[in-house]
């Protein structure tokens, strides 16, 4: 104390420091307040992070899944793209030689038939025609037949003529008028 300071009252000092203490003692349970609604604050932090943790962790392994499940479509799909294309390759390869074999078949069945018709026709124009030595005949035989048809044809051929001429005449025979 400094020499011109007046001595502080006992009592003063006393009723002072129970002010002093009252206050540190209001102010200390503010702050035990504070602490408390901070220590509750953190601990709702921490609930709300712990919950937060298990969703993040549950989505990075349903997003691990999802990322191994599209892999195996991936795969999969591939594997059925080349399957797909070896098939398409067999089945080109089968419709190719069977369209060859085919086709060699009808070529071959195609020469069968003309050469069996080539005999045939050999042996039909051998029994149709007559032996070498009667064939002056045949011919003979023929041609005398044909000039009779061709008589015939013309003889008819004017009896119409002449029909035509002698219509009115026939029709008034019969008793027709034109």
């Amino acid at each position: 104390m400094a020499t011109g300071d007046p001595i502080p009252h006992p009592e003063h000092t006393i009723t002072d420091m129970r002010i002093q203490l009252g206050l540190l003692d209001s102010t200390s349970r503010n702050h035990e307040k504070l602490i408390d609604k901070l220590t509750e604050g953190i601990g709702k932090i921490e609930e709300v992070n712990y919950s937060l943790l298990k969703m993040l962790t549950l989505h990075d392994h349903k997003h691990e899944i999802h990322e191994e499940s599209d892999k195996e479509i991936e795969h999969d799909l591939e594997r059925i793209e080349v399957e797909l294309d070896t098939l398409q390759k067999e089945l080109h390869s089968r419709i190719t030689t069977s369209t060859r074999e085919t086709q060699n078949k009808i070529d071959e069945m195609k020469g069968d038939m003309n050469s069996r018709l080539d005999i045939l026709r050999a042996e039909v124009m051998a029994a149709l025609r007559p032996p070498a030595h009667e064939e002056p005949k045949v011919i003979a035989k023929t041609v005398q037949e044909l000039e009779r048809w061709k008589w015939m044809l013309m003889g008819a051929f004017v009896f119409i003529l002449w029909l035509a001429d002698k219509w009115e005449f026939i029709a008034k025979l019969f008793g027709h008028n034109h």
